[in-house]
């Protein structure tokens, strides 16, 4: 059995999409005639395994959100329900927030889709591709190409061109890295939570923000954020950037930065699959 988890954010200051999205929230703004979640929902729809949806945001619960939900349950035969926040958790502190719903039922894998890029969602491609790897690989992750310009706002990925393992990765580098940036879809397995259980234990105090970007950090790592001198991780702090191995570092401050952070180290291996282009994606975060 699979579940897929679409995450939908919810309101905020920024501008880039209005005024679009003053009368409607960005998920259900319509692409190609639909909400444009509508599109991730269909693909969920199409591979069998999947039995449920749960949509993750911190939007108040609406009418319209209500009547899409209704609409979408009796058009394609499966279970969607939508779990508020408490406050904006970013990728990670969603999915670790709600992990008892997501794992209930006992789920073999489950996909994760962020609910601003619409395309051609490859995920039945994913999953055989997933099913097909080692034990102790938690992720596959949708790779698209970009240009070098446009791969700088996003994460970059650096793959083994053999087996399509994630050697590197970049969450919007600086400078150029490479032209695969992250599609915004992945597929985990369950134990994914058992490395970010490790990382949110260490930072219960802290408040920065669960993104994209530490969740990678958790699976590449373990969940090992006071990393051993032996670890051959780079991040930024405070705006410098530190080199673990080559500085001799025995930790990296517990209240692990956002930002950019670039991670060598594979404990737990994630696995590229490739689909299309950049162009072949709508990116509404950037509209």
């Amino acid at each position: 059995m699979l579940k897929a988890i679409i995450l939908i954010g919810g309101p905020i200051k920024g501008t880039r999409f209005r005024p679009l999205s003053l009368e409607l929230a960005k998920p259900l703004f319509p692409v190609a005639g639909f909400p444009v979640i509508y599109h991730h929902i269909e693909a969920c729809s199409k591979v069998p395994d999947i039995k449920e949806v749960i949509l993750i945001g911190f939007f108040q619960p609406n009418d319209a959100l209500t009547r899409f939900i209704n609409s979408a349950q009796m058009e394609f035969k499966i279970q969607i329900r939508y779990l508020q926040e408490y406050t904006a958790l970013g990728t990670a502190g969603g999915l670790y927030h709600f992990r008892d719903q997501i794992l209930a039922g006992q789920p073999d894998y489950f996909f994760v889709m962020n609910s601003d890029v619409c395309g051609d969602f490859p995920l039945k491609e994913m999953l055989q591709a997933h099913r097909k790897r080692v034990k102790g690989s938690y992720c596959t992750i949708l790779g698209i190409e970009a240009t070098r310009q446009q791969s700088l706002n996003y994460g970059c990925i650096v793959e083994n061109k053999d087996t399509h393992e994630v050697l590197h990765y970049v969450e919007k580098p600086e400078t150029y890295i490479s032209t695969t940036i992250n599609g915004g879809v992945y597929l985990f397995s369950p134990e994914i939570f058992q490395p970010l259980e490790l990382i949110f234990k260490q930072n219960l105090d802290s408040k920065y923000r669960y993104a994209v970007g530490l969740l990678i950090v958790a699976v590449l790592t373990g969940g090992i954020l006071p990393c051993p001198t032996s670890c051959l991780c780079k991040t930024t702090i405070n705006g410098t950037n530190v080199d673990c191995f080559s500085k001799g570092l025995k930790s990296i401050p517990r209240n692990f930065p956002n930002d950019t952070m670039d991670i060598k180290l594979s404990l737990n291996p994630i696995y590229l699959v490739r689909k299309g282009s950049f162009q072949n994606m709508t990116v509404l975060s950037n509209l």
